[in-house]
């Protein structure tokens, strides 16, 4: 049975990002392709604790809100 949703009574959703994400998402929020922030982040122009941290895992992950601040300058 196929049921037509009503777009005006359709339930909203806004999805808001965690604090910390990996570079993919980083990558589609800010435009720089994860090659580029390897090297912003070698290069030590996003200073690590601040814009990037290594997670327990291992892995990298980015703070947007200290990168708007950045960009924002």
């Amino acid at each position: 049975m196929n049921q037509v949703v009503d777009q005006e009574r359709a339930p909203s959703l806004a999805v808001v990002p965690a604090k910390w994400v990996q570079g993919k998402v980083f990558e589609v929020m800010t435009g720089y392709s994860t090659d580029a922030q390897d090297a912003k982040r070698k290069r030590g122009i996003w200073e690590e604790g601040v814009i990037w941290i290594k997670a327990p895992d291992g892995r990298i992950l980015y703070n947007w809100k200290a990168y708007d601040a950045w960009v924002e300058g």
